[in-house]
């Protein structure tokens, strides 16, 4: 019996237990269903499907009811573009996982509108023992079962909204910050800048992005900075309080900006984290203020210190103020003029009815003409002035005061004539001056310029007046002009020279003379200058200077011809002892005797002193050998063919004009030129490179040709060009300098360009050179066209003819009278000879008859072969005569030709050219005079 007892009783208990769970169970479904229908937000259950289980009535925001939705798929009610990722997390997920998934996604309303919504949900299963489980790690084990997707739904519309007003809102006030006139700065607590609005770049000249970054203190001017600096370290202090300033900075090209504004310290927003300023240009402002300023000032300046009166009188002829000079020729003070009635003061009783007139007139607006009134000084003098008076109106339009400029008439009269006769004066010298003529302000402002000024520069009057004077100068001289005008400022009157633009965009060079301009308390208000255009004067000493230095260079180049010319002419007197000598021996030797190759190597080297000596004389402007027409185009193919041969790395390029003009060259010389430069284009081309020729027919005017002393007319140009390592301007002026080289020692004599010079020159051309470092060469020489016909033979080649006749040689020379002699003898000829010109006078009056040739000498001491010739045509004037000179044929050569001497050996010569030369001269027609008796 116990034992039942204690049964019943416990199940008694249980069901106590049990009905309690029960009735806490029933609380809590209770509670969970009031908080599931009140909810706000969406809250639902998915099967497996994604099919809709259980859904709140929130869901009724969307206009549907919860049971037309139960047993629908979820994706039903979103919108398509959000299925997609939606369906991944409702249908194809994973039964373990064990995270919450949040998304947002566009739900559609019943009528099929789109609302925002954030979307939590979480999967939830069964366990093995039939309890409700949240996903955990193991939710995926065999022993539990996945039962549904529960989760809530946010409506996000109106945060979505709000947020979207926002950034419309923040773009609204950023496009009033970013389109603002002013500039808007954010400067960090250390002071470097973090942002700035575009305005910066029309205001200061900077792009937002050079100023980012940087110190603030970098843009403000040095002696600005220390101010700068207290004023910020007040403004980090503030605390909110917004701060009203004036500061200057530093403009981008260097110019200082006025700028006011306000700034805010907003350190503690963390939004801004700085010290925030809008601030706006206001340097024209200041100099405009500083200019009505000193308009004021000048104003009472001017109107104390007028020598006529000045008088102020209200409305109702009470008198406001006098100047000084009024003051002091009626004998009052200030002080007792003020508020006196004017007319009943200071005008006599009989003038005032009609002054009274006058000034009803004024008051009504009807301006008065000048008119001329008494005035009465205190001591009761009275004073005859002309008045000029200015009615002065307040802004509604009513009378305020009058004003009057009055002048004693007679003293006026005396100050007019003397202002005429001034003006007309300044008026005459300003016409007169034919220079530029300018008054500026102190910041370099046109006030006035001459009508000289405006007809020299080209500009109109309104184009000149305000603008800046630093404006007209070319611009790299615009740093000089300011540090000459701040010397100025210092007292340094030295007149200076700057180029300006003239209004066609030419540039002028213009001769500045300036002085101050200033008040009578000694201040500078503003500058006056004189300018005049030296352009051409400069341009003239320029060309002075350039002809000078050609000068110079041409006389220099004579001097050491000359000097050239005589050593050349005295070595070639040693090679034809030398060459007389061993073409004598090889006359008595067969080719095969041991000493014939030996001589033929010493006259090889006669040769090559010979060579040398033809450089020396084709510098020293010796003259020409044997001239004849040539065509250039062959001569130039030729030489360049021979070159070419030789030099297998330079690639030779030609173009020749057809139908070139002839010139009157000796061929072997112009060979040597073209030769000269062929060789220096290779050196120049160490490595290989392009040479190119061609031929030109050209006609130079007279400005062309001035400089190079030569004659206008028709020419032919050949130009060489080489690809190689060019030259600086130093070796250039410096290329045709004879014994000048830029090969190392024994490379070189430096006399194939100076005797190309030379040469060329002495044909009557000219050659000139340009070239650039590393840019290659070009040389181009231009000859005088001939008139000849072109002469295509071959010289034929000389031979020993021998003669009988008699030859008279005279020469100054002992070795090559003996050599020259033998020679002849040796050829059969019968010799006389004679070492000056008067030995030879008295030679020719013994033996003329007999003499059949006479070889002269050119230059010999006393009397030269020119001279001699003379004296002896008068004995025989049918002499015939060679002549001989270790000379080449120059200007004295050619002028003792003219006189009739047909033919000229240049020393030192060969044996063969020798007889070659008097076969042709004795083979001349003519006839032979008798000598005169006696």
């Amino acid at each position: 019996m116990a034992e039942e007892n204690e049964n019943s009783i416990l199940v008694e208990e249980l069901k106590e237990r049990l009905a309690a769970l029960e009735k806490r169970l029933q609380e809590t479904e209770r509670h969970y269903r009031s908080l599931y229908e009140l909810s706000p937000d969406i809250i639902y259950r998915l099967d497996g499907e994604g099919r809709i289980i259980l859904i709140s009535p929130a869901v009724r925001r969307l206009g549907y009811d919860p049971e037309e939705l139960i047993g629908r798929p979820f994706l039903e009610i979103v919108h398509p573009e959000d299925r997609s990722k939606s369906r991944e997390l409702f249908v194809e997920r994973r039964v373990g996982d064990r995270r919450t998934k949040n998304l947002e996604v566009r739900l559609l309303t019943k009528q099929r509108g789109v609302q925002d919504y954030e979307i939590k949900c979480v999967n939830v299963a069964l366990s093995a023992r039939g309890h409700w489980d949240v996903p955990d790690s193991d939710i995926d084990a065999p022993e539990k079962r996945f039962i549904c997707t529960q989760g809530i739904a946010n409506d996000i519309t109106m945060r979505k909204q709000a947020y979207a007003d926002l950034q419309k809102k923040e773009e609204y006030y950023r496009a009033l910050i970013e389109n603002s006139l002013d500039v808007v700065f954010i400067v960090d607590e250390k002071g470097y800048i973090t942002y700035a609005s575009p305005s910066v770049k029309r205001i200061l000249g900077y792009e937002r992005e050079e100023l980012i970054g940087r110190g603030a203190a970098e843009i403000i001017p040095r002696e600005e900075r220390k101010r700068a600096f207290h004023d910020f370290s007040q403004a980090i202090l503030s605390k909110g309080a917004v701060i009203p300033n004036t500061f200057r900075v530093l403009h981008k090209d260097g110019t200082e900006r006025i700028l006011e504004g306000y700034g805010k310290n907003m350190l503690e927003n963390p939004v801004v984290s700085g010290f925030i300023m809008n601030v706006r240009d206001i340097t024209e402002r200041v100099k405009a203020e500083e200019l009505f300023r000193k308009e004021k000032h000048l104003n009472e300046t001017m109107v104390q210190s007028l020598p006529t009166f000045f008088v102020a009188i209200d409305g109702k002829g009470k008198t406001l103020m006098m100047n000084r000079a009024m003051l002091d020729a009626l004998g009052y003070d200030a002080g007792e003029v003020a508020g006196k009635d004017y007319l009943s003061s200071f005008v006599p009783a009989a003038d005032r009815a009609g002054l009274e007139k006058i000034f009803a007139s004024l008051v009504r607006g009807q301006l008065s003409t000048i008119n001329v009134n008494r005035v009465m000084t205190k001591g009761g003098k009275v004073l005859i002035v002309e008045w000029h008076g200015v009615p002065i109106y307040k802004d509604n339009g009513e009378f305020d005061f009058f004003f009057g400029l009055g002048i004693d008439i007679t003293e006026r009269r005396q100050a007019e004539d003397a202002l005429r006769h001034s003006e007309e004066l300044n008026a005459k010298l300003l016409a007169a001056i034919p220079d530029f003529v300018v008054r500026t302000d102190m910041e370099g402002r046109i006030e006035f310029v001459n009508d000289a000024g405006l007809r020299i520069s080209g500009y109109a009057r309104e184009e000149v007046i305000g603008a800046n004077m630093f404006s007209f100068l070319a611009p790299e001289q615009r740093e000089k002009a300011w540090q000459d005008y701040l010397a100025m400022l210092q007292g340094d009157m030295t007149p200076n020279e700057y180029q300006f633009i003239m209004k066609d965009g030419k540039v002028s060079l213009f001769e500045v003379n300036g002085d101050i301009l200033r008040d009578e308390g000694g201040a500078p208000y503003g500058l006056v200058f004189v300018c005049r255009n030296v352009t051409e004067r400069r341009q003239e000493e320029e060309e002075r200077r350039r002809l000078e230095s050609q000068l110079l260079q041409a006389r220099k180049m004579e001097a050491v011809g000359t000097l050239a010319g005589g050593i050349a002419h005295d070595f070639n007197n040693l090679l034809m002892g030398i060459q007389g000598y061993v073409s004598l021996m090889l006359l008595g030797i067969n080719a095969d005797h041991p000493h014939h190759r030996r001589l033929r190597a010493i006259e090889e080297q006669v040769q090559s002193g010979a060579d040398l000596t033809r450089q020396l004389l084709g510098f020293a402007r010796g003259g020409r050998y044997e001239v004849r027409p040539t065509d250039l185009n062959e001569l130039v193919a030729k030489n360049v063919s021979m070159f070419g041969r030789t030099k297998k790395e330079i690639l030779i390029h030609e173009q020749y004009q057809q139908e070139i003009w002839p010139v009157e060259v000796d061929r072997g010389q112009i060979d040597q030129v073209l030769l000269n430069l062929f060789v220096n284009a290779w050196q120049a081309m160490p490595g290989g490179g392009d040479l190119y020729l061609s031929t030109e027919n050209v006609y130079l005017d007279a400005s062309y040709v001035t400089p190079f002393k030569i004659k206008f007319g028709r020419y032919v140009k050949v130009s060489v060009t080489d690809t190689g390592i060019g030259m600086d301007e130093q070796t250039r002026q410096r290329i045709f300098d004879p014994f000048f080289t830029t090969k190392g020692m024994g490379r070189g004599t430096g006399l194939g360009l100076a005797s190309a010079y030379g040469i060329v020159k002495g044909h009557g051309g000219f050659i000139n050179v340009y070239s650039e470092k590393e840019h290659g060469t070009t040389f181009n020489i231009y000859l005088p066209v001939s008139e000849g016909k072109v002469d295509k033979g071959e010289a034929p080649v000389p031979a020993i003819r021998r003669g009988s006749e008699t030859i008279l040689i005279v020469d100054d020379e002992t070795t090559v009278i003996e050599v020259t002699r033998d020679m002849l003898a040796g050829m059969g000829y019968r010799v006389l000879t004679a070492q000056s010109g008067a030995e030879a006078i008295d030679v020719y009056l013994a033996q003329g008859e007999a003499i059949d040739l006479t070889i002269l000498d050119m230059v010999m001491p006393g009397m030269g072969g020119g001279q001699l010739y003379e004296r002896l045509k008068e004995i025989d004037p049918g002499i015939r005569a060679i002549l001989s000179s270790g000379y080449s044929m120059n200007g004295m050569a050619k002028s003792i030709m003219d006189k009739g001497v047909r033919y000229f050996l240049q020393k030192p010569f060969r044996m063969e050219e020798l007889s070659d030369k008097i076969r042709e001269a004795l083979s001349e027609e003519g006839t032979r005079s008798q000598p005169p008796e006696g």
